[in-house]
């Protein structure tokens, strides 16, 4: 007898929004609402996640999710959306954003545009997005 069984994949967008809303949710109760979170309690709500995804048979790409959830805690702390991809200005320079790192504070991997290059990126940096 061959046993199928069915996963759900979910696409970013779900995956941001049940983040979001799990993290409006846990801090709904604290005082001042999500302010100056502790690193360990961004981990242990991240390992909640996950878990709840593995109950409920939902399958995510893991850098999805690592995306998914920082994106949503920089909405949370700083009321602007980063997104994955998203052409911003930092430090007075067009950059794409690439992809989040799993660390508190938020940290981000973004590429530079070239004044001359028509588009191209030129070198990876990393920091801190705030």
């Amino acid at each position: 007898m061959i046993m199928i069984t069915t996963q759900t994949l979910l696409t970013f967008d779900e995956l941001r929004d049940k983040c979001l809303r799990h993290l409006q949710e846990v801090t709904a109760l604290c005082p001042g609402g999500f302010s100056n979170p502790d690193p360990q309690f961004m981990h242990d709500e991240f390992s909640a996640i996950c878990e709840d995804l593995r109950s409920k048979r939902i399958v995510a790409h893991r850098q999805d999710l690592v995306n998914a959830f920082w994106s949503a805690v920089f909405e949370l702390e700083h009321k602007q959306k980063l997104l994955p991809n998203s052409l911003v200005v930092l430090q007075r320079r067009l950059c794409r954003i690439i992809k989040f790192f799993p660390v508190y504070p938020v940290k981000i991997e973004y590429r530079v545009f070239t004044k001359h290059g028509n588009g191209r990126l030129k070198n990876v940096n990393w920091s801190k997005a705030t």
